[in-house]
């Protein structure tokens, strides 16, 4: 709760008809015996990482799979997925990754500049005035 998720133990039948309902067929394979299901609305990624974490730490926690943007996901894509960086940290990154592009641009045309400067200073040295 505390990352935005939510995770709650319901009956088999209410999911079943709830996922009818929003046209979730996959999710089916997953309602035999006690399940527990957990959503985010934005950060899958963190989710499958507490619930991987959470798998871990308590034995009687066990992954059956899941639903991501519509398709099937197994325990070791649930796994897969709890390695991706959040959303937070892919958004940090993408900005860096667009303000690193001006930055060595300007990096490129202050070393060009200062070659230059360099050239024509061993060129006035080596030919007398």
């Amino acid at each position: 709760k505390q990352s935005g998720g939510d995770f709650r133990v319901i009956k088999n039948n209410l999911i079943k008809l709830a996922a009818k309902a929003a046209g979730l067929k996959d999710l089916e394979a997953f309602l035999e015996g006690p399940t527990a299901l957990g959503w985010h609305q934005k950060d899958i990624a963190g989710l499958a990482k507490i619930l991987v974490e959470l798998s871990k730490k308590y034995d009687h926690l066990k992954l059956k799979g899941g639903i991501v943007e519509g398709s099937k996901v197994d325990p070791a894509g649930l796994s897969a997925l709890s390695r991706l960086p959040s959303r937070k940290e892919l958004l940090s990154q993408l900005a860096g990754g667009i303000s690193g592009g001006p930055r060595q641009f300007l990096w490129l045309l202050q070393s060009l500049s200062a070659k230059m400067a360099q050239l024509l200073a061993a060129l006035k040295d080596k030919k007398p005035a």
